[in-house]
């Protein structure tokens, strides 16, 4: 079954539909926190999307990917002073 006859089927039984684009805002806000450090996952969650739209939004720009895997520490965090 085509999704807009399944959209148009949940209407009319009284549901009401919540979308969510991923408007070019969005895409150039996720953008910006991937690029100031953020991963990709918490670039999605902080403007409300998805990642798969997220990674999409980077390569349409030719922005490369993070190697997956944990951030490398920042100076001095977890290490105590002398």
């Amino acid at each position: 079954m085509n999704r807009k006859t399944v959209v148009r089927h949940l209407q009319r039984r009284g549901h009401e539909l919540k979308f969510n684009a991923f408007t070019p805002e969005k895409a150039e806000r996720a953008i910006e926190l991937y690029l100031n450090g953020m991963t990709l996952v918490e670039a999605a969650a902080a403007t409300n999307a998805n990642s798969r739209s997220v990674s999409l939004a980077l390569a349409e720009r030719g922005i490369p990917r993070r190697p997956r895997g944990h951030r490398p520490r920042e100076q001095g965090a977890g290490t105590a002073s002398p």
